[in-house]
């Protein structure tokens, strides 16, 4: 996993980054640490943004599975190394993938982009997606997904080894299919902050190309933790629902961390060798502060 940050100081054999990382290294499962300098491409982009337009795409490509490559491509991606950039009230129709953050695209913020969706879909095997978050430091705010009832799709994933802090804030659907979940291969630090999608933090095992643990150990950058090089082998926090209202709920801790779901309202599913071992804090009632993400904000004066 490469979690790209800027080194602040050095103090003898102690790195300080701008970012906390968001897994656990820890040694009690060889797990092993570099600091590597890397430089991004010349050419990479910063600070563009796309505003206040309508985009649609026709004929539709709303409703296909992800086997029909000519409706596989996305309405709008940040390549990777994009930086300080952002989407911002953006209407999209037609689409079946909508918005990619792609990885090592940084500080990305994708705010009050409304989807519409006009087919159905079965819900099935290459469900589309959504918004993708392969990047770190992406936030994806007020977003929305609307049209045909029946249109199955994935509202947000995180994909393989996507190091957070990456946050969903104030998200809604009118599908009751749709679902936010990290979604294949030890993603960290993600945070889903008020939505009233089917949401879920598990062990996905042999499911899609075999996906495993979906989420993993670190969300230190939520609950403002010091920062070791090589952590201990403690529980860690690693993804967070806070506030979600959802159909069904799925919330599993992996070894080398803990899931937590605060404020979450909805209906506990296990499925079978998959039991909901997360942490659940004030089950089936709303928290205070409403928004976890809005209130840190206000902490560091923000």
């Amino acid at each position: 996993m490469k979690q790209p940050r800027i080194i602040q100081s050095i103090s003898g054999n102690v790195i300080t980054v701008d970012v906390p990382l968001t897994d656990s290294i820890d040694s009690a499962y060889d797990m092993e640490g570099q600091v590597v300098a890397y430089t991004a491409p010349a050419e990479a982009s910063t600070e563009i943004g796309l505003e206040n337009l309508s985009i649609s795409l026709e004929p539709t490509c709303s409703g296909v599975i992800l086997s029909d490559t000519d409706c596989s491509s996305v309405g709008i991606i940040f390549n990777s190394y994009t930086t300080d950039s952002w989407v911002r009230n953006v209407d999209m129709l037609g689409f079946n993938q909508f918005v990619l953050v792609a990885d090592m695209a940084m500080r990305i913020t994708v705010e009050n982009v409304t989807m519409h969706r006009t087919g159905d879909t079965d819900g099935g095997a290459g469900s589309p997606v959504d918004i993708t978050i392969d990047g770190t430091q992406v936030l994806a705010t007020g977003c929305s997904t609307h049209g045909a009832i029946n249109a199955s799709s994935f509202s947000v994933v995180t994909g393989p080894l996507v190091p957070g802090p990456n946050a969903v804030v104030n998200h809604f659907t009118e599908q009751s299919s749709q679902q936010i979940q990290p979604h294949e291969r030890w993603a960290s630090g993600f945070l889903v902050d008020s939505t009233n999608a089917e949401f879920s933090l598990i062990n996905r095992g042999i499911l899609g190309r075999g996906h495993g643990w979906a989420i993993n150990a670190g969300m230190y950058a939520l609950f403002n933790e010091p920062i070791p090089l090589v952590a201990s082998a403690d529980a860690l926090p690693e993804g967070v629902g806070w506030n979600v209202v959802s159909v069904n709920l799925q919330i599993q801790s992996p070894p080398t961390g803990e899931n937590y779901c605060i404020g979450c309202i909805g209906t506990l599913v296990d499925k079978p060798g998959a039991p909901n071992n997360g942490t659940f804090i004030a089950f089936n009632e709303a928290v205070n502060p409403p928004s976890l993400f809005t209130a840190q904000l206000a902490a560091r004066g923000v």
